[in-house]
């Protein structure tokens, strides 16, 4: 456990430091589905408002790379996953794990074609950073908004890897409620045209959700 907290500050240092390509890109259907089952299986209807990264995240944008290779906490990213997932007893093919390493290369603005039903709000991630770390200064204006919010539903999430037929999904995820903080990726399987989660593999969490 103590790695997977290392983890997590480590990740937040370098969440300005580190330098990413953003691209426009729509999300494709499946996406966008699996964006809305998974924002609503873990934020219930006593969330009223969700505050939605306005761009894509994952562990994949801290890769440090050189001239030969390049390494996420000192493994190959494939070495990485498959390592993690072992240890959690997730059992996600090696397939599955390319496509979703393929997909991470780079971050994407997400709002332009997703647009969920319930009520949200797009934040970009330097206010996320800043109300994470300035949670108490109402300067932010993502710290003004949600002081008095109970019920604060903050969410980003990954592009998603998929096998050729586009039936089982890999995604990362990343919440935050006041003080509780979870990452976790998400193996999903598509059952009659629905998505529904066969795993989640936690390196933050898990939590009770209220």
């Amino acid at each position: 456990m103590l790695k997977y907290i290392s983890a997590f500050i480590f990740i937040s240092v370098l969440w300005l430091t580190r330098c990413t390509d953003v691209v426009d890109e729509n999300l494709n259907i499946d996406e966008q589905k699996i964006y809305t089952m998974i924002i609503d299986s873990v934020f219930n209807d006593s969330y009223k408002m969700v505050h939605i990264n306005d761009s894509t995240n994952s562990l994949l944008q801290y890769t440090i790379k050189n001239t030969f290779s390049e390494t996420l906490f000192d493994k190959k990213p494939d070495e990485y996953y498959r390592s993690f997932f072992e240890e959690k007893n997730c059992h996600i093919n090696d397939d599955l794990i390319k496509s979703f390493i393929h997909n991470n290369r780079k971050k994407y603005y997400i709002p332009k074609n997703y647009r969920p039903v319930r009520d949200h709000k797009f934040v970009n991630y330097l206010s996320i950073y800043y109300y994470l770390h300035t949670r108490n200064n109402f300067k932010n204006r993502l710290a003004r908004e949600i002081r008095d919010d109970v019920k604060f539903g903050l969410i980003s999430i990954s592009r998603a890897g998929f096998n050729k037929d586009h039936t089982e999904a890999l995604i990362e995820v990343n919440i935050h409620r006041k003080q509780l903080k979870q990452i976790f990726y998400s193996h999903l399987k598509k059952v009659n045209g629905l998505w529904k989660f066969e795993s989640n593999c936690y390196m933050y969490g898990p939590y009770e959700v209220k």
